[in-house]
């Protein structure tokens, strides 16, 4: 599966349908997103584990991140992880059939992670924590901690006649 992404161009590929199956919940469907640079290639394999011997049905753990020797790693657990390599710009995520019952931490998790933390370093994009809205092809950036009412502005803002253009994450170039 292939997919444009912030500019980039993902190549998703796994043995797994249900992996595939949540990078199209994920991405399917979104404009493509065009740079002034050449859009590069990335790779992301997806596995898929056998059921753990011992299935939690509580919700997964929280992902702890490391990184050395050009890697970043994701752990929840020995089951269900990712490996990227951002200057070869390569991810692998790793998850167990049990995490198929938890579709969202594993696509937002383990896979959007990967393809934002690749797409962010390969393309030298910054990362925000905000909303945006814009009007005749000019954006305002709504920033605040958590909690502070960016995506109520936001919504307010559509309902007079602004157009919504992100909520909760957003990526821009630094010039």
């Amino acid at each position: 599966v292939c997919r444009q992404i912030l500019g980039g161009c993902f190549h998703f590929d796994s043995t797994s349908a249900a992996l595939l199956d949540l990078v199209e919940a994920a991405y399917a469907g979104l404009p493509s997103h065009r740079l002034l640079v050449d859009a590069p290639e990335f790779r992301i394999e997806l596995r898929l584990l056998p059921r753990q011997a011992s299935p939690n049905a509580a919700e997964p753990p929280p992902v702890r991140v490391q990184s050395g020797a050009g890697l970043l790693c994701g752990v929840m657990d020995a089951s269900n992880y990712m490996v990227l390599a951002p200057e070869q710009r390569r991810a692998l995520v790793v998850a167990s059939e049990d995490m198929l019952g938890h579709p969202y931490h594993l696509r937002y998790e383990l896979i959007e992670f990967a393809v934002f933390t690749l797409a962010t370093r390969g393309l030298g994009l910054v990362p925000l924590h905000g909303a945006c809205v814009g009007l005749e092809g000019r954006g305002i950036l709504l920033l605040g901690a958590s909690g502070s009412g960016k995506s109520t502005l936001a919504l307010h803002s559509l309902l007079q006649g602004l157009d919504y253009l992100a909520e909760d994450a957003i990526w821009v170039q630094p010039e």
